[in-house]
């Protein structure tokens, strides 16, 4: 099994980054194979959990990720925001390219692999089709029948509501190109930069290693969306001061409410 200061080399290898510490616990843990201390820039890892090598290396790269996003990064709005995923997937990537990682179950099993590949890009050419005609059909309906429309959907199609609704707009708003885990999970924002959108639309259907529907979903939701630090800071206190007015609107209605009981009680 590769060495503390041997795995230490190989995550410096994928990716330079400031100084942190690296060690094995000699403990075997249930519920924990590692975890990243943050004040101390300190990877430890439950060494005994593992018995294969290569899941070794993916939770090292997965807490050193941590460490990257800790001192590099600053979108941090949680452990494993749409950030981190980012910058562990590009690791991982990196790790392959270099021959420092190998993930035994694509290699052990590529060929079933490739199967399902095909399968799912058979199933999104259909529901690029199901998209289609749905969005055709959305087009001619008048307001006054649109709840009909979500009956339908939940009756006759035997879609819930809420999934018909983002489809609905999903069918609306975007072309051809998109995935339908994409355009289900971008349907939901409320505002939509149709430059970005373009964009994720070539890369989800473009032939490259790297495009994968993750990391095309996580673009548009991470720090690739802000220009510096400066405007992603402004956008978190506007959305937070937003959340405190709503908040205090309804406590205003919920203590006028709480006034009308005791009121009508007296």
């Amino acid at each position: 099994m590769i060495t503390e200061n041997e795995l230490k080399a190989l995550l410096l290898e994928v990716r330079e980054s400031e100084e942190f510490s690296l060690y094995y616990t000699g403990e075997k843990d249930k519920r924990i194979d590692a975890f990243y201390t943050y004040d101390k820039k300190e990877i430890n890892i439950n060494e005994k959990n593992f018995e294969v090598e290569s899941e070794l290396i993916y939770t090292a790269l997965h807490e050193y990720a941590h460490h990257l996003q800790s001192t590099e990064s600053f979108v941090k709005d949680t452990p494993h925001d749409n950030e981190f995923w980012k910058i562990f997937h590009s690791l991982l990537y990196t790790a392959e390219e270099k021959g420092l990682y190998i993930n035994c179950c694509y290699v052990e099993h590529k060929e079933s692999f490739k199967r399902i590949l095909h399968a799912n890009e058979q199933f999104n050419k259909a529901t690029i089709e199901f998209f289609e005609a749905l969005g055709e059909f959305c087009n001619v309906l008048s307001k006054e029948n649109r709840n009909q429309f979500i009956d339908c959907c939940e009756r006759y199609l035997k879609i819930p509501k809420s999934e018909a609704k983002k489809i609905v707009k999903a069918s609306q708003v975007f072309g051809k190109g998109y995935q339908y885990n994409t355009m289900i999970r971008l349907a939901s924002k409320k505002n939509m930069d149709q430059g970005l959108l373009n964009e994720l639309a070539y890369m989800t259907s473009a032939d490259e290693k790297r495009k994968s529907i993750t990391f095309d979903i996580f673009k548009y939701y991470n720090s690739d969306h802000f220009e510096s630090e400066t405007v992603y800071l402004e956008n978190k206190k506007e959305k937070i001061e937003t959340t405190i007015e709503n908040g205090k609107e309804k406590i205003e209605s919920i203590e006028h409410r709480l006034s009308q009981l005791f009121s009508d009680k007296e």
